[in-house]
């Protein structure tokens, strides 16, 4: 270092200081010289510094680590706090509009200059999430907000900003916290807005014991009064239902820019509660679904309108096939008013729904095109729809299940998780570890991991809880009853599932038809498995749920209700009806398009049947269920259509 000219030596302090590739034109400005290239070129002569160019400018950094460090070691804070100063000033001075903010604000703040720091950070946050990198965004704003010299407008601005950063992070705890501070910051319509916001993150974060309130609140303020937290705002809904037949779908298109502010406000509130609560308490946000539906077709905007009738849809939907005809009348309304405004995001929201709502009437080939579809588009060209392709993606791994596209299932669902996991996305996680994406870990035969994992995604889902039950509730319920079937604990699924029945009952579940199915097809599987009370008693339910799917008239109803019947047929003894029961399923899960359980029920006849086709029938149906991802198939089939030993 002491052979090395005082420029040279500046040239090499500046890139050590500055801990990343350092373009020679910022280097040279910081070290208070002309030009630079004589100094870089000595550095890279001596094996100090290594050059290379990018995009036609030549960039400088330290050869390795160890000349970095020797260097700052030479260095007292005074020095480098100099430095740091003379590294943003250069940066200020050479790139001018296209200044690289992040950099400059990392420079301010180590020389020990935060207020020059705050006046950069607003534009770095912005660089950062257009680069998606939500999570420094919000830091930077804060950055901006704990240095700047704002008034209260522009503070709630700033916080506007790292909460919406926030959300897309999908950081919402930290992002109610912020809105709540930003909405007592100026009492206005803004303010009104921030907590609709607060309320809608609250909601989709599953804290609905303390969002309830606040919701009606909100409601009150902008004109509607609904009591959410009373039982007779459910009662309602059969009014509304008339009325909303009575209204119909048509609406006088208006400019948003036309419409009293106020108006738009009321739709917004009322869009937030109703779609947060959708796949939370539906049968209480139907309620809001419906002031929706009404508030936007008669304001007349047509994005507000596509997004109410998306939620429509997806509400409609929860009557599964009994009510496929107002379903697809709805579904075609909304396709054609988005592929209209022709706007990707309303066109992603669409397809989400519609495949939704394909996926609670039983039409899993269907669901599995409109979710992909839409999914794609929220992905590529959405823009702060982190839940909401959270939510889709959950119902596409569940349509996967329904396929048989087990491998993909298992797949798909630790890859979402490990990248919700980075994320800190602890709503996706949630979703991934309980309901129908759990039995991924069964499917793969790691009934240990999918305890566990039910652990952490029941840990957060406890959280916030003061004693409520909801839907994710339920999903963490059937989680764990799943495991206990899996491995070999009837008696433990069932208290389960007896013991949270009247809660069930209450929070309206069994008023939807797919959570109905399921629900019962899996206390049917309990039934055949446990070991306790008489036998003929069991069989005796199993029979009373077969019938009750039947009674469905969805086809995958009724070939999960002819599997039921085949069983309860083998454990009574009665062969042939068992396996005519199975034919009868095998028709209904081919035309439901169900691999995996068509293959189970393939294999259950071959056993039946014996003989050389007998055998080789269910050897292929074994075969095939591996060929699916079934690490275990003998469990998996036993899991899904128990039979006797």
């Amino acid at each position: 270092m002491e052979k090395l000219a005082p420029e040279v030596q500046a040239m090499l302090a500046v890139s050590s200081v500055a801990a990343r590739p350092l373009p020679v034109a910022i280097a040279a400005e910081a070290a208070g010289i002309v030009g630079g290239h004589d100094e870089a070129a000595t550095l890279s002569t001596e094996r100090l510094a290594t050059l290379h160019k990018v995009d036609g400018e030549t960039i400088l950094h330290p050869a390795h680590d160890y000349v970095r460090n020797a260097v700052l070691a030479t260095l007292d804070i005074e020095v480098k706090a100099s430095w740091h100063e003379a590294l943003a000033r250069a940066f200020e001075a050479v790139q001018g509009d296209k200044l690289d903010s992040h950099a400059v604000v990392e420079h301010w703040l180590a020389a020990g200059h935060p207020a020059n720091a705050a006046h950069h950070a607003v534009a770095a946050a912005q660089q950062a999430e257009a680069a998606l990198a939500f999570r420094r965004a919000a830091d930077l704003y804060q950055i901006a907000l704990a240095y700047g010299p704002w008034d209260a407008s522009g503070q709630r601005d700033l916080m506007r900003r790292k909460e919406h950063a926030l959300v897309c992070a999908s950081q919402l705890d930290e992002a109610a916290t912020v809105y709540a501070q930003a909405a007592q910051l100026l009492t206005d319509e803004e303010s009104l807005d921030l907590e609709r916001l607060r309320v809608e993150t609250l909601l989709r974060r599953g804290r609905l014991e303390e969002a309830l309130p606040a919701c009606e609140k909100l409601l009150g303020d902008v004109g509607f009064r609904i009591p959410l937290g009373a039982r007779a705002s459910r009662t309602r809904m059969a009014t509304q239902w008339v009325a909303a037949k009575l209204r119909g779908l048509e609406f006088v298109e208006r400019d948003a820019t036309v419409l009293p502010h106020a108006q738009l406000l009321a739709i917004d509130v009322l869009y937030s509660i109703g779609s947060s609560l959708a796949f939370a308490d539906p049968a209480l946000g139907r309620v809001v679904q419906a002031e929706l539906m009404r508030a936007s077709l008669d304001a007349g905007e047509p994005v507000r309108v596509a997004l109410a009738l998306a939620q429509e849809v997806c509400y409609a939907g929860g009557g599964g096939s009994r009510n496929r005809g107002a379903v697809e009348a709805v579904c075609t309304r909304l396709k054609a008013l988005a592929m209209r405004l022709g706007d990707p995001e309303v066109i992603g929201f669409a397809d989400t729904a519609i495949g939704i709502a394909a996926h609670l009437g039983g039409r899993w080939r269907e669901a599995r095109g409109h979710l992909e579809s839409g999914l794609a588009r929220l992905r590529d060209e959405g823009a702060n729809v982190r839940w909401e392709r959270d939510v889709g993606e959950t119902f596409w791994l569940a349509t996967l299940f329904y396929l048989g596209e087990w491998r993909e299932l298992v797949r798909m669902t630790q890859l979402l998780l490990r990248d919700a996991i980075e994320r800190g996305d602890v709503t996706a996680q949630q979703g991934l570890r309980t309901g129908r994406c759990n039995v991924a870990w069964l499917v793969a035969g790691r009934p240990d991991q999918a305890r566990e994992q039910l652990g952490l995604g029941q840990r957060s889902l406890d959280e916030h809880g003061d004693g409520g039950f909801f839907l994710s509730h339920v999903h963490a319920l059937t989680s764990a009853a799943n495991i206990d079937l899996y491995v070999g604990d009837a008696a433990s699924a069932l208290h389960r599932l007896d013991d949270a029945r009247s809660r069930i009952e209450r929070l309206g579940c069994t008023r939807h038809q797919q959570p109905r199915i399921e629900l019962g097809v899996l206390r049917a599987r309990a039934l055949l498995l446990s070991t306790e009370g008489r036998v003929d008693e069991r069989l005796r339910e199993v029979r009373a749920i077969a019938e009750d799917l039947q009674k469905e008239g969805a086809p995958w109803a009724a070939g999960l209700a002819h599997g039921l019947r085949a069983s309860a047929h083998a454990f009574g003894g009665a062969h042939d009806a068992a396996r005519v029961e199975l034919l009868a399923a095998e028709e209904q899960l081919v035309a439901s398009g169900m691999l995996g359980l068509l293959h189970i029920a393939r294999w259950r006849r071959g056993r039946i049947e014996g003989g050389a086709i007998g055998v080789a029938r269910a050897a292929a149906a074994r075969d095939f269920l591996e060929d699916l991802g079934a690490a275990d198939p003998d469990r998996v089939a036993m899991h899904l259509m128990p039979w006797p030993r």
